[in-house]
């Protein structure tokens, strides 16, 4: 599976992952996003969402680990995840109200 393509089709779907999109409870959008990314990665859509769940939370994971480091006296260090730089669109929906302050 190219993990790549289906970050980058993901992001350019925000109904699928931006919360405040006016779509993002529609089943029926939701739906017909995940059948397009599986169209253009011909792969099942229940596959992609799999993957995509795995992705979505070792970013969180990842990302928290970031945070954890910078809120140190050492400075934050780079994720080595592969898929952490490309991923980081998410980090504005990921953050908790404890980060904003």
């Amino acid at each position: 599976m190219d993990v790549e393509r289906l970050i980058n089709n993901v992001r350019e779907r925000p109904v699928l992952w931006d919360q405040k999109n006016k779509y993002y409870h529609n089943r029926d959008f939701v739906r017909q996003a995940w059948n397009e990314i599986a169209e253009v990665c011909r792969t099942d859509s229940e596959v992609l969402k799999n993957k995509w769940k795995n992705l979505r939370d070792t970013f969180r994971s990842e990302l928290k680990k970031t945070r954890a480091e910078r809120s140190g006296d050492e400075g934050g260090m780079p994720s080595n995840w592969p898929w952490y730089e490309l991923m980081t669109f998410l980090t504005d929906i990921m953050t908790t109200p404890e980060d904003k302050d």
